[in-house]
């Protein structure tokens, strides 16, 4: 049980009883009683702060931390590596676009030599078989992943990469950007063990 300022007042001035007083116990032994409680509380609570300062971090922090001072960060502040992919979406064709595709009525573009003549229909202003349709093609960048260091980008790209279309590491910054910054410099602060 915890006394307030107030209550603790009233107890040494004998005017208030605590709820955890034992029968029999005088106030010099109640107060001995709680500051042993105290003290143990406090011994555990150093023992577990101890614990988690001693507790190694893991290894591929390590890395990561060397990989931080040690990358070209591409003359960027606080930098972070990010994984784009490029996606096709479909825009009119009257602005800005990447390709011409031809398309037919289950979705399959046309080879080369079908998309040519159906181009030349178009531009000879014929009329293309009804099962075809135009249509102008752009490829934006689409955000994939971020990491820390450039390695992280490959690592992944290594093991996910085939399930990407097109893609490419770019570098952003973290300018500003306190939380990044503050994991991003712990990090970089941790030593590989033996260093």
């Amino acid at each position: 049980m915890r006394m307030n300022v107030f209550e603790m007042e009233g107890f040494l001035r004998g005017k208030c009883v605590p709820r955890d007083l034992k029968v029999n116990e005088t106030n010099a032994e109640y107060l001995v009683r709680k500051f042993a409680e105290a003290e143990a509380k406090c011994a555990a609570l150093a023992e577990r702060i101890e614990e988690l300062q001693t507790k190694p971090t893991p290894d591929s922090f390590g890395i990561i931390g060397e990989n931080i001072r040690t990358q070209d960060n591409r003359i960027t502040s606080d930098p972070m590596f990010c994984v784009y992919q490029k996606r096709e979406i479909v825009v009119d064709a009257d602005y800005d676009y990447d390709r011409i595709v031809w398309v037919d009525e289950d979705g399959n573009e046309a080879n080369k030599l079908q998309s040519r003549r159906l181009e030349l229909l178009h531009e000879n202003f014929r009329e293309p078989p009804e099962k075809w349709r135009r249509v102008a093609v752009k490829d934006i960048d689409e955000f994939v992943t971020c990491c820390f260091t450039e390695q992280g980008c490959k690592d992944y790209l290594a093991a996910n990469g085939h399930n990407l279309r097109l893609p490419f590491i770019y570098v952003k910054s973290g300018f500003r950007n306190a939380e990044y910054i503050g994991i991003r410099n712990w990090l970089a602060g941790i030593r590989i063990k033996g260093e």
